[in-house]
């Protein structure tokens, strides 16, 4: 009877190990998930800034979309404004990703130039990459994704 009760017993300690790693697992990886979520976005949308700045440096219009929507500034501009990215912040309260994007630009960009710069860099995402469009809003992974884009001299 005493090797009985000692499987048993086996069992149940081998039950509450299972128990704590499953209940650890349950914790951690929905909040590894979402980060990773949150960091993958700012990747896509750093990386179509970058675009749409070497497209307007380069200056050459190019009758394609998405290019096609910062054709409008490219003939407001004269010569290499030297535009870069100098600034990227990321905000996530859950439901809605906030990126804030700041360039720099050695000569004066039209007023609509921030305005274009997004309008890119959402159509630039949701074609490239698993991020969908709807209406003019970017989601992605059931979030809202806000592109702010600040063109300063500098």
């Amino acid at each position: 009877m005493l090797r009985l009760s000692r499987r048993g017993q086996t069992a149940i300690e081998t039950l509450f190990i299972v128990a704590i790693v499953m209940a650890g697992i349950a914790v951690v990886v929905p909040a590894y998930l979402n980060e990773n979520r949150t960091v993958s976005v700012a990747a896509y949308v750093r990386a179509s800034a970058s675009h749409a700045a070497d497209y307007i440096n380069v200056g050459v219009a190019y009758n394609e979309s998405p290019y096609t929507i910062l054709n409008p500034l490219l003939s407001n501009i004269s010569g290499n404004p030297h535009l870069g990215l100098v600034n990227m912040t990321v905000s996530d309260n859950g439901t809605t990703v906030n990126i804030t994007l700041t360039f720099v630009s050695s000569t004066a960009l039209p007023s609509s130039a921030p305005d274009l710069m997004e309008s890119f860099i959402v159509e630039d995402v949701a074609r490239n990459t698993n991020a969908g469009k709807s209406g003019s809003k970017l989601i992605y992974s059931n979030r809202e994704i806000v592109v702010n884009v600040r063109v300063v001299r500098g």
